[in-house]
């Protein structure tokens, strides 16, 4: 069994200026490319937006609630506007992969939709970048990389601040997989992955005053993560062929014909279907490895 990681001195308030800097020096790094429209700009942009937002999250007792509250709503709005695009480049991987058979041609409608949706959303983000609202959220980054809003709890050490939350968001990724049989839906599936993703990412700070185990921890919920991400994209995928085509649940053609569409529908349900459980492995292994990291877990989570 593996030994309970050392917990060390560090102060909450070098884990959030840490947190501010790193995530910052992302969303400028990528800034550039994504005005430019590079769809990797765009996604980092939103990676880095979206972990910040995560993030305030695990250190909400150090961060003074009305700035992180009005941060994490500026970070929203812009994982929200690049979202989209980011939305409809898996869409085209999933339905025209590159090295692999396409599941639709060039002249289905829903490829059409597609390329539609890829060129007005990025002109949205576009306007977005140029907006006062980003300029707004730049600033207040820069800000707040050199003077973090903090409260008291900032000077204490960060496990005795952090170390609460961690075991919370671990202790309910596991009570929502425990509740999960083999035919889970997709809303319950993306629940746990959504859990999944709180859990990683208060792993990957518990690191900084747990030790580089928690990091291995973190890799088991991100690849729970992963996993239903893959199960989820291709949900939303199936929805867009149904709404884009306009088809009744059956989809098929009213001669009995299947269509391009609905084989790809098809094609895409089987794929959820065969990897419907593949979260259970990592997930075990995330439970055996935080029950032998984390004595303070409930054992109802072992």
């Amino acid at each position: 069994m593996t030994n309970s990681p050392k917990k060390s001195k560090i102060t909450t308030e070098a884990i959030v200026r840490e947190l501010l800097a790193k995530e910052t020096s992302h969303i400028v790094k990528f800034d550039p490319q994504a005005r430019r429209g590079d769809p990797e700009g765009i996604h980092q942009l939103r990676v880095g937006a979206r972990r910040l937002r995560s993030e305030l999250v695990v250190v909400s007792p150090a961060f003074k609630a009305k700035p992180r509250k009005m941060l994490r709503s500026d970070l929203a709005w812009l994982g929200s506007v690049l979202g989209a695009p980011r939305d409809f480049d898996v869409l085209l991987y999933l339905l025209r992969p590159e090295g692999g058979t396409p599941l639709l041609l060039d002249q289905s409608p829903v490829i059409e939709a597609i390329h539609m949706g890829q060129a007005t959303e990025r002109r949205r983000v576009a306007t977005a970048l140029d907006s006062p609202r980003y300029r707004r959220l730049a600033a207040t980054l820069a800000d707040y990389t050199v003077a973090p809003p903090l409260t008291s709890k900032a000077t204490q050490p960060a496990h005795k601040v952090l170390l609460p939350g961690l075991v919370k968001a671990v202790e309910h990724c596991f009570e929502i997989g425990a509740l999960l049989d083999d035919d889970a839906t997709g809303l319950e599936l993306h629940q746990l992955r959504i859990a999944a993703k709180r859990a990683r990412y208060d792993a990957e700070i518990s690191s900084y005053f747990l030790g580089p185990a928690m990091i291995h921890l973190a890799e088991r919920f991100a690849e729970i993560q992963t996993i239903l991400g893959d199960i989820h994209d291709r949900y939303v995928a199936i929805g867009f062929i149904r709404t884009t085509m306009s088809w009744n649940r059956q989809g098929s053609e009213p001669d009995g014909i299947t269509s391009p569409e609905q084989s790809s529908i098809n094609t895409l349900a089987a794929s959820i279907e065969a990897h419907r459980n593949d979260w259970r492995t990592p997930y075990d292994e995330a439970r055996a490895l935080a029950t032998s990291l984390l004595p303070q877990l409930s054992t109802s989570t072992s």
